[in-house]
């Protein structure tokens, strides 16, 4: 039997199985539907950029949506190989465009493949667009899309020396120039390779790159600079280099390993970012943070007497908080980070170099620099836990009514993405469903590993599994 597609634009785009629902015939629908999206908004005169990541077919997919874009009489610029997202979103400030379409599925397995909208503002698109273009894409269902008489032109471009130009306005090239490190790079058999490395190799550093070919099948590994998927970057630098560094399958999260092949957290690595920016670059403005996002950037920002923003998981929010209250850092504990003077949209690449500044500038290890900001705000531990999305509604009705949770009390609930805890302790549990995979995500943080122990079984007794 036939399975229907559903069109959702989760967190970060619409995703489906290659083959099973994302398929040329579906491509082209969504495609249709953007199209007319533009129209309607008044972006489609300025033309289209449309990118794609190294998985399977997605070339020809691209190539596919720029056809339907061009018949729509919008211009397209069409990278000449596979780029990261962040490039792509760039590509739409340095060009003028009205938006990009971006051919990805990001960390996620090889079978799916995706289909990410970023508006002329640069960032994810709100839910007010992406609603939007579910709509419409019923509207091309029933046969309401029509074509272009005039037909618009696809053009190929190299979007690196205008992003490489970018980059160097926001990291201190100079720098890096003249203190030549060593590195090691993962680009995971993705979209990365040549882009972190490269841009190193030309400032003099030393550059290692494990994975450099395209691999659609991303070596039977996720394509996700966490940890359990960058154990060989760990090896490698136990025998010598002075960072670590990866990006996932569209370049826009990253993975940072110290020197001696310690994984510093994405948590751990915006709160060095924010010492960094603060302390050595001496910047201000507000810190920017998704509900499912370390503490640790709260009591920094307090201790430099930064205003905090909370903002819902996602970095379509992130990217808009980063314009509206003129960001100095905004980040997820995913992997998503961005500063002050660049666009409002997570860039991987941006982290890995931002790092080897921080590297180069004070050197000192990662772990060195992380004792400092324990000694500033006290330790923090955090952990995040998996749960199958067929549990949601037990694990929801047990969790609403609590009083207390480890012997904790529970002080306040705030239900703007999920529903988070806040602990007598500054100690929180945040339990959100995932908006990219059908999982429910639960995300704990507290001051002692005892508490994250006591903590984390008890919210696996809740769900009647054992810890």
């Amino acid at each position: 039997m036939r399975r229907k597609a559903r069109f959702n634009f989760g967190t970060d785009g619409w995703r489906a199985v290659i083959a099973e629902e994302f398929t040329f015939a579906n491509v082209r629908i969504v495609a249709e539907a953007i199209a007319l999206f533009m129209k309607e908004r008044g972006t489609a005169e300025k033309g289209a950029v449309v990118g794609y990541d190294a998985r399977f077919l997605s070339p020809e997919f691209a190539q596919e949506v720029a056809n339907v874009l061009s018949h729509y009489g919008i211009n397209v610029h069409l990278p000449h190989r596979d780029v990261p997202t962040p490039v792509v979103a760039f590509s739409i400030k340095h060009l003028g465009a009205g938006g990009a379409v971006m051919i990805t599925a990001s960390h996620n397995p090889p079978i799916y493949s995706g289909i990410k909208f970023i508006p002329e503002y640069i960032h994810p698109a709100l839910p007010d667009v992406t609603e939007r273009i579910e709509q419409l894409i019923q509207v091309v269902l029933k046969g309401g899309g029509r074509t272009s008489s005039i037909k618009g032109e696809v053009k190929r471009f190299d979007p690196l020396p205008a992003y490489k130009e970018q980059l160097s306005r926001v990291i201190d090239f100079p720098l890096l120039k003249a203190k030549p490190l060593c590195a090691i790079y993962d680009p995971l058999y993705a979209s990365g390779r040549g882009f972190v490395d490269g841009i190193l190799e030309e400032l003099g550093w030393k550059v290692e790159v494990l994975h450099e070919e395209r691999n659609p099948l991303f070596g039977e590994m996720l394509p996700d600079p966490s940890e359990g998927n960058l154990r060989e970057l760990q090896e490698r630098l136990k025998k010598g280099a002075d960072i670590g560094l990866s990006t996932d399958g569209d370049g826009d999260r990253f993975g940072i390993v110290d020197v001696g092949g310690g994984f510093i957290t994405p948590n751990e690595v915006l709160a060095i970012i924010l010492k960094y920016l603060v302390e050595g670059r001496k910047e201000k403005g507000a810190v920017i943070r998704s509900i499912a996002t370390t503490n640790m950037l709260d009591a920094l920002a307090g201790f430099y007497q930064l205003p905090l923003v909370e903002v819902p998981v996602g970095f379509k929010f992130v990217g808009k908080a980063m314009k509206d209250e003129e960001g100095l850092l905004g980040g997820e504990e995913s992997g998503g980070m961005t500063i002050k003077g660049h666009i409002p949209e997570k860039d991987g690449i941006l982290a890995c170099l931002l790092m080897c500044e921080v590297r180069a500038r004070w050197g000192l290890t990662f772990k060195d620099i992380l004792e400092g900001i324990y000694r500033q705000i006290g330790p923090f531990f955090f952990q995040r836990i998996d749960i199958p999305s067929e549990k949601r509604e037990i694990f929801l009705s047990k969790l609403k009514n609590l009083s207390s949770l480890a012997g904790l009390r529970v002080i306040d609930l705030i239900t703007i993405d999920g529903m988070k805890f806040k602990l007598e302790d500054r100690s929180w549990l945040l339990l959100r469903p995932s908006g990219t995979e059908p999982l429910i995500r639960c995300y704990i943080e507290t001051h002692s590993e005892e508490k994250l122990r006591r903590l984390e079984e008890e919210v696996c007794s809740i769900l009647g599994k054992s810890g």
